[in-house]
């Protein structure tokens, strides 16, 4: 049996201290699942998605919607179910990032 010495001495770490260890060293990925739908995985963290109004052109109010992803849901359906909500008019910008619907 070798000398634990000559390679630097035995090291003891609690297993709590390994888990974390490892998860901080694994690339993080989130998880979308809606239903029964089978789940839609994607690498990196979820960004948080923004609601925000904003006054535009006197009495206008606008919607400016941020970090939105598109799972499961499409654009065109998020804004028909945000007109029906408000009961008001909305349409959809194709823009990447943000979205924005007036």
């Amino acid at each position: 049996m070798p000398n634990l010495k000559m390679f630097g001495g035995a090291r003891v770490h609690k297993a709590h201290d390994l888990d974390r260890r490892v998860v901080d060293k694994m690339q993080p990925l989130h998880e979308i699942a809606i239903d029964r739908k089978e789940p839609t995985i994607k690498k990196g963290a979820l960004n948080p998605m923004s609601v925000a109004a904003k006054v535009q052109q006197g009495k206008k109010v606008s919607t400016l919607i941020s970090g939105f992803e598109p799972f499961l849901i499409t654009v065109d359906v998020l804004a028909e179910k945000l007109r029906r909500l408000s009961v008001s008019a909305t349409s959809g910008a194709s823009l990447l990032s943000p979205y924005y619907y007036g």
